[in-house]
């Protein structure tokens, strides 16, 4: 029953857990108030292919595997 709960959660969490927008709210800040310069490289790509897989993931996911090790 607990893993309904968590799972259900999950979901009803998801669409506002957007960590891509909270990482451009947190550099836009970081650029204007302490006027430093940022270089989106390397890790811009891999912050992209993260938020990639995790939506992926996500979609992947199925709740009757919950059900049937319940």
């Amino acid at each position: 029953m607990r893993k309904f709960k968590l799972y259900y959660l999950t979901e009803f969490v998801g669409p506002w857990s957007m960590i891509d927008v909270f990482v451009v709210a947190i550099l836009a800040a970081l650029i204007h108030l302490a006027n430093i310069q940022i270089v989106a490289g390397t890790a811009a790509t891999a912050f992209a292919i993260s938020v990639f897989f995790t939506l992926l993931s996500a979609h992947a996911f199925d709740e009757r595997l919950i059900k049937e090790n319940s």
